[in-house]
């Protein structure tokens, strides 16, 4: 089934912006109030990684994080297409990373 075929009720909400703005507060509202499950992406890397995203970027560089991200949002994308995800607007600026969206 194409994501194109799946009714509005089933698809993913995905915020997008500057860092600090209220992504993921304003996320996990919307979730609670759609009962939907909440997912933010760098809080799952940071996870992974047992350190902050800035430590992460100090030992590994931006490059390597922004890869991770990148293999995260699709694979998470696509088991969960129920899930409300969080993402930077650095991510959502790069084409391949956006069509996973549209």
């Amino acid at each position: 089934m194409a994501y194109n075929d799946i009714s509005l009720r089933e698809k993913s909400i995905v915020f997008i912006g500057f860092m600090g703005v209220g992504k993921t507060t304003i996320g996990e509202m919307v979730a609670k109030k759609l009962y939907r499950d909440f997912v933010d992406i760098d809080q799952e890397i940071e996870k992974e990684f047992n350190m902050p995203t800035s430590q992460i970027f100090k030992e590994h560089g931006e490059t390597f994080f922004r890869q991770k991200e990148k293999r995260s949002n699709k694979s998470t994308f696509t088991a969960a297409l129920k899930n409300h995800f969080f993402r930077g607007r650095r991510f959502f600026t790069r084409r391949n990373s956006r069509d996973l969206f549209i």
